[in-house]
């Protein structure tokens, strides 16, 4: 039996553009590795007209197309060998029939987090430098401000370099606001990813600083700057979180379509199989990934065991 999905080179990556133009939720992330801003990985069941895709990058992967056999096989799986799943955060299907074949293939491995999705609408941003908080300075971010960010804001994990690849805002194409009391980071609002006509921003405010005017006035000076730059914002939240759900209102978002990302349990890696699939790559820079139906090893992730 042969089971085998593609993986197309960057130059080849418009030939998947149809599979995810209907997507109606998280369009920059897609967008942004379709025309090359972002890094990113693509799998098709297809090179010519590929009629299902599945691309990787940095947060959530997306699904989209019809669910056929061999890229379901391929994500029931989660191979080690292509070094994708081993950095997977959650798995967003952009069409119903992918949902429920995900849902069947994977099981209780996964479970559904509900996210909310919001657009601009035309809400005016342009007052913001008049209400900034008594001695609170807000400056556009470079490399060193998304540098600090990095390690005093997201002292938890290293977000801007998961999200963009470094911090060097200037190369990146990337764009935010932060706010600083004295010398210290109270909050920051910046782009997720962008691409020509959207942005995806994400916003953080030190706990310290909470509940005080510093998100409003850093999400509205981004908010702002996105306009100028011609971009469409757009904003996620978990469905949950109520605070994000909240000031994506008062900003002046709009709650579009909802939609669901597929992780599992308490974030824990994904557990591998090995040895199951194999690669050639093609003269044309496609690499082709062969399934075999040996007995293969299941490794959990989690402990690399």
């Amino acid at each position: 039996m042969n089971t085998i999905i593609y993986e197309l080179p960057p130059a080849l990556f418009n030939r998947a553009a149809p599979v995810f133009a209907p997507a109606w939720c998280d369009k920059p992330f897609m967008d942004a590795v379709l025309e090359g801003k972002d890094d990113g990985r693509i799998f098709v069941d297809r090179v010519e007209q590929p009629t299902a895709a599945l691309m990787t990058r940095s947060y959530e992967y997306f699904v989209g197309g019809e669910p056929v056999g061999a890229l379901r096989q391929f994500i029931q799986d989660t191979p080690a060998e292509p070094d994708i799943f081993q950095h997977i955060y959650g798995l967003v299907a952009v069409s119903d029939s992918w949902q429920i074949a995900l849902l069947q293939d994977l099981g209780e491995r996964v479970e559904i987090v509900p996210r909310r999705n919001f657009i601009w609408s035309s809400a005016d941003v342009s007052g913001w430098r008049e209400h900034i908080p008594a001695g609170m300075t807000v400056l556009p971010l470079d490399s060193a401000l998304a540098a600090r960010v990095n390690t005093e804001i997201y002292h938890y994990a290293p977000l801007l370099t998961y999200f963009w690849g470094d911090t060097d805002i200037e190369t990146r194409g990337q764009f935010g606001y932060c706010a600083l009391v004295g010398d210290t980071l109270a909050g920051v609002c910046h782009s997720v990813t962008v691409s020509a006509t959207q942005v995806n921003l994400g916003v953080e405010t030190a706990e310290a600083f909470r509940r005080q005017g510093v998100g409003l006035t850093v999400c509205q000076a981004a908010i702002e700057a996105a306009l100028q730059r011609g971009l469409t914002p757009t904003w996620d939240a978990d469905g949950n979180n109520l605070p994000s759900v909240g000031l994506a209102r008062r900003l002046g978002f709009v709650e579009d379509k909802p939609f669901s990302e597929l992780a599992t349990p308490n974030r824990v890696k994904w557990r591998l199989s090995e040895g199951l699939w194999t690669a050639s790559t093609e003269e044309n820079g496609v690499t082709m990934w062969r399934r075999s139906y040996e007995i293969t090893q299941i490794k959990d992730n989690a402990n690399g065991s």
